[in-house]
């Protein structure tokens, strides 16, 4: 019997991701041999190449998955549409569905459909998963209930791709190492938080605070080379669908527990040297930048911008900034912070 993976398409990939994952680690499926895919998504999906983003994503070739189109929001057009194209399924096979994604009636009707068509032809069978977003957990909810741990390990390769971006990193012919960074670090702190007077390895202004922030990060949370990139390009697979033409570059991005995080480094340092006090109209204007190259990417990310000046913000200026970043959903760390505080407690 052959394997075939089905899953529905929406705006959130990683479930798919994730069982995928699942299904591979656990052993269940392998797939490079025999396994087959059935991408079950809407007109809207189609036009945005969803199928073909989760297909790059998961290295799919095209000869290996077909692509079912049905109604999102009707339970009963879905369900006729499934036993239309389950009809022509001639060969054996063992299901897998992730029924996680997609709209609710669409979920509802590829269970009860499959469910119903492997009952009528015994030389099929079905497993049928759901995944609660947020958790480590995995629940088989057909032919039995199992709940099982899972945690899953995407790289920010697999995350931009099935959202349908590609990400091209800027690698400097000189890149610090931790150690270095560490000690950067700490002349810039002797120095009153400003890399004023200090030379840098770099000659643009500002690279130095990105390669702090970098490492900083990294070592932090612990973080995988694929979980994290410096100074990168980002830009729709398919840039002639409308909407997606615009090609963005970004500081520091990096994927932990499933959730992708941006971060954008500014050394004011230099900027303010005869300035008294914190720059806080400049830093709004970095928030309204940010918010709107976050929504162009539309890639469900937290945002940051960690700023390295000798001022931190007045308590005026702190509730101002406060209300921009709830606005924006755009934090602000000043690298004052860094000092008495875990890197995982600034990002939550």
């Amino acid at each position: 019997m052959s394997n075939t993976i089905v899953l529905l398409l929406s705006d959130h990939r990683l479930p798919n991701l994730k069982f995928f994952q699942f299904l591979t680690n656990t052993k269940k499926i392998n797939p490079d041999s025999n396994t087959n895919y059935i991408l079950i998504g809407t007109d809207k999906t189609y036009k945005l190449k969803y199928h073909e983003h989760v297909a790059m994503a998961l290295k799919i070739t095209e000869d290996k998955y077909v692509h079912w189109l049905v109604s999102p929001e009707s339970y009963e057009k879905t369900s006729l549409s499934l036993k239309g194209y389950l009809s022509q399924i001639k060969r054996s096979t063992n299901f897998f569905l992730n029924i996680t994604t997609g709209t609710k009636m669409m979920a509802l009707a590829a269970k009860d459909t499959f469910e119903k068509y492997v009952v009528n032809t015994p030389s099929h069978s079905l497993e049928t998963y759901y995944i609660p977003i947020n958790s480590e957990n995995i629940h088989q909810i057909y032919p039995s209930l199992i709940e099982q741990e899972f945690k899953a390990s995407l790289s920010l390769k697999e995350y931009t791709t099935s959202y349908g971006f590609k990400i091209n990193e800027n690698r400097s012919p000189r890149h610090l190492s931790l150690a270095e960074a560490n000690e950067y670090w700490k002349l810039i702190k002797d120095n009153n938080y400003s890399s004023s007077n200090i030379a840098s390895p770099f000659p643009k202004a500002g690279d130095l605070w990105e390669h702090i922030v970098f490492h900083k990060i990294a070592s932090n949370l612990n973080l995988s080379e694929s979980a994290i990139a410096l100074n990168i390009d980002i830009k729709p697979i398919h840039s002639r669908i409308k909407g997606t033409e615009d090609k963005h570059e970004l500081d520091i991005i990096f994927i932990k527990n499933d959730r992708l995080y941006i971060i954008e480094c500014k050394d004011l340092s230099h900027q303010e040297q005869n300035a008294s006090k914190f720059p806080s109209k400049k830093v709004r204007d970095y928030i309204y930048k940010s918010n709107s190259i976050n929504q162009n990417l539309g890639l469900y990310a937290k945002s940051f911008i960690v700023i390295l000046c000798p001022f931190k913000p007045n308590k005026d200026q702190q509730k101002s900034l406060d209300k921009f970043s709830k606005i924006s959903n755009i934090k602000i760390i000043i690298a004052q912070d860094f000092e008495g505080k875990k890197f995982t407690d600034l990002i939550r």
